[in-house]
């Protein structure tokens, strides 16, 4: 009897250890902030990914599991049917695609985050009370595939197997002797230092080209020496220690006196140019109308003679459409908590907007169709109407712009014409409803906005009626506007309309893009015309 019990025993823990192992799948690594670790395959650098890892020697699919942030698997995102071999990883991209292997969330990016694994409706494997990432492109993840011991890699390893340890040193920013600005000439030596505390064997690699440094970068031994306008790139490196994105600073010399702003844009140049994954245009006039988004230093110099006002890591994109073909591009740059820093806190247009200092995105624009004409055609107008009367409308101010060190002449720093300008203009108000030409969903749903077709396409109402449904007084402003400017790009393009989702929210419009106003190409501008 002794011996059937012993023989029970075991089999009931071979049984125990054998039923985990038949088609489960572990959470094996993860990234909060992706900035430029990889790429996924829709050319975007995914904000945040997970890798799952197959532990068994059977091929596992997916179609059974779906991952989440919330312990409930109805909030869960579905995984497609995709095979994972045995010993296999694969990529789970958390950027709000919801399609494929992109899920309809992100990781969380401060402290008590968490991800679920599951299996139906069990949870098989899950991370609780994750800490807030110590920097930007950080991975956690096991020490090897599968292990139970968590830390932060020294390398992360994104779909290959965990094997370059792990380490809780995340080394500081390098010191640069001289902060970044525009100066008259480079009669000056610019030195890095190693902060205190560094570890024994720590060194610093530099990059004066706008990629980011590697261990293969040059190593700083003596002091930087420029001739021309540069930005300098460094970060630490050290044996058993986890390195930051690097910091950032510029050099600018503009040669004549000037008194706008400037921006100095900085970041890998094949971001910008490469033929495959580059968001300029291709030589040949190829528009290129992607929207992707790529890593790019910002920073933000107020006078010529001020420091930087600002200086982080954010997001950009090319804006536009035809004028993408134009020789300096439109550009979006974005802020977020994911970077390091969430907002462009500053106050960019203190005449028009003062007090305004809570951005979460701007534009740098060409000036659209106006690119080669007066170049603030589109600002003149708006400002002209809207510092009179009520209507939402992009502020203005035009700066200098360095990409990389190398000059490119002048943008206009403008307000969005999206939910970001509500977001700033109306106390951070996000509960909103937005289209764009009548009918292209921004935010929000479609419910108010086809209840309020149906109303307008009926015959009869009173202006007291149509107040209901919008703040009419404002609609007629941004009519008369373009009117008196005779802008032949409106109303059938470049309409913005919002509304607060709260009971009552009335429709109100944005002023935009009105460059075709003025007689822009020729076209007569004057009473007849109107």
């Amino acid at each position: 009897m002794q011996k059937h019990k012993h023989l029970y025993a075991s089999l009931l823990v071979a049984l125990v250890s054998i039923l985990p192992a038949q088609a489960q799948l572990v959470i094996n690594e993860f990234m909060q902030s992706n900035v430029e670790t990889i790429m996924d395959d829709i050319s975007e650098f995914p904000d945040s990914w997970v890798e799952l890892y197959n532990p068994t020697d059977q091929t596992v699919n997916l179609a059974d599991f779906s991952i989440g942030i919330k312990e409930e698997p109805s909030d869960a995102y579905k995984l497609p049917a995709k095979d994972i071999p045995a010993g296999g990883h694969i990529l789970i991209y958390c950027d709000k695609e919801e399609q494929g292997l992109h899920t309809d969330f992100r990781l969380e990016s401060g402290k008590n985050g968490a991800i679920y694994l599951f299996k139906g409706d069990e949870i098989v494997d899950k991370l609780t009370k994750i800490a807030k990432m110590p920097a930007p492109d950080i991975a956690y993840g096991r020490k090897s595939d599968g292990d139970k011991k968590w830390g932060y890699e020294l390398q992360p390893t994104p779909g290959t197997a965990n094997e370059g340890g792990l380490s809780d040193i995340i080394l500081d920013e390098p010191i640069f002797s001289i902060p970044g600005g525009v100066y008259k000439d480079m009669s000056f030596s610019v030195e890095l230092s190693l902060p205190d505390g560094a570890p024994e064997g720590a060194s610093i690699h530099y990059t004066t080209d706008g990629t980011e440094p590697t261990k293969d970068s040059p190593v700083y031994s003596e002091a930087l020496n420029f001739s021309s306008s540069r930005v300098v790139r460094a970060k630490l490196f050290a044996e058993g220690a986890i390195s930051r994105p690097s910091t950032t600073n510029s050099y600018l010399v503009l040669g004549r006196r000037v008194t706008l702003p400037v921006v100095s844009l900085t970041t890998n140049p094949k971001y910008l140019n490469d033929s495959k994954i580059g968001i300029y245009p291709n030589n040949d006039g190829d528009k290129k109308k992607v929207d992707w988004r790529r890593p790019v230093n910002f920073e933000y110099f107020p006078t010529p003679e001020s420091e930087a006002a600002l200086n982080q890591l954010c997001e950009t994109r090319v804006s536009g459409g035809a004028t993408r073909g134009s020789k300096f591009k439109s550009q979006i740059v974005y802020a977020n908590k994911r970077f390091g820093e969430k907002r462009l806190e500053y106050e960019f247009w203190p005449n028009s907007k003062p007090g305004m200092t809570d951005i979460k995105s701007i534009m740098l624009r060409n000036a659209g169709n106006d690119f080669d004409y007066m170049y603030f055609r589109d600002a003149a107008i708006q400002m002209n109407m809207a510092t009179h009367c009520d209507l939402d409308w992009q502020a203005y101010q035009p700066a200098i712009v360095f990409i990389n060190g190398q000059y490119r002449g002048m943008l206009n720093i403008r307000e969005r014409s999206n939910e970001d300008n509500i977001y700033s203009n109306y106390n951070k108000l996000e509960d909103i409803d937005m289209f764009e030409n009548w009918g292209e969903l921004k935010t929000g749903t479609w419910d108010n906005k086809m209840a309020f077709t149906e109303f307008y396409n009926k015959r009869g109402h009173t202006m007291a009626e149509y107040d209901q449904w919008m703040e009419c007084e404002e609609f007629l402003n941004l009519m008369l506007m373009n009117i008196f400017y005779s802008n032949r790009d409106f109303p059938g393009n470049n309409i913005v309309m919002w509304r607060p989702t709260a009971e009552g929210g009335r429709w109100r419009w944005i002023a935009k893009d009105t460059d075709f106003g003025m007689g822009l190409y020729g076209h007569r501008y004057d009473y007849k015309t109107i």
